[in-house]
């Protein structure tokens, strides 16, 4: 077999929830595997926002807590990473001359900066598409109190209970031109009339929500220009995990 197959005799994995002061953003589902004679180390970041610009720190310690010289690094790692569920991050130890048969290592990631860097007006098309959803581009929602995933709720429940009215006010008129009787006349009429009348209501206010956010991310976004020069950044806390992933490797050489 081929002598770079990775023997793993014992793994412990489990989740790095790193963390910053001012983000919800975590680190979690660190794993890795040797493919092609490197180590791919793949993570994800949750709970970010999409305003939010990371800096990513991968380091890999041995069994005595000693630093391993990995400089050959590629992929997801250092500053400008964007939250996302996949990540990966390539180490070539090959290249760096370190040498892993029989060592149990831990492969340390961490957030170590975060910037944010709020979008521009243009996001108000994205609100014009689904309420709500430019909100996530403008500003950090991670830290409202409404998120605009209720706002894109309550729109949608008002402007679909305003066209369910309407089916109804259709299905009420139609009872009432084919009724015979006075008393099913005035009682289809009136039942007719009230949907109608929920319709205008319940549509309008919906679309009025709809129409007010995308006026003020088209606001937000232009008063966010100065911003997008002088963009807030914040460092994380020292962080020590006491969750890590180890492997013990068995690489021939």
């Amino acid at each position: 077999m081929n002598r770079f197959i990775c023997l793993i005799q014992s793994v412990i994995l489990f989740s790095i929830n790193t963390f910053s002061q001012n983000s919800s953003a975590r680190i979690e589902d660190v794993d890795y595997n040797v493919i092609s004679k490197k180590i791919v180390v793949t993570y994800k970041i949750e709970k970010y926002s999409p305003i939010e610009n990371f800096t990513i720190s991968l380091k890999f310690v041995n069994e005595k807590n000693d630093t391993l010289n990995s400089v050959s690094l590629s992929g997801d790692f250092g500053k400008n990473i964007k939250g996302c569920r996949s990540k990966k991050i390539t180490w070539d130890f090959i290249k760096d001359g370190v040498k892993i048969k029989g060592s149990s290592i831990k492969a340390i990631v961490n957030i170590v900066n975060v910037s944010e860097i709020p979008g521009g007006p243009s996001n108000a098309f994205l609100s014009l598409i689904v309420p709500g959803l430019g909100d996530r581009y403008v500003y950090n929602s991670g830290r409202s109190i409404i998120k605009p995933y209720f706002e894109t709720a309550v729109v949608y429940g008002l402007v679909g209970f305003g066209i369910y009215e309407k089916f109804q006010k259709d299905k009420y008129y139609d009872k009432y031109l084919k009724a015979i009787k006075k008393s099913d006349i005035e009682n289809y009429y009136n039942k007719a009339n009230s949907a109608n009348h929920n319709f205008y209501i319940f549509t309008l206010s919906g679309a009025s929500i709809w129409a007010a956010d995308i006026a003020w991310v088209s606001w937000k976004g232009i008063s966010n220009k100065p911003k997008r020069k002088n963009f807030k950044a914040y460092i994380s806390p020292l962080y020590i995990p006491d969750k890590l992933l180890a492997a013990t490797l068995n690489i021939g050489f």
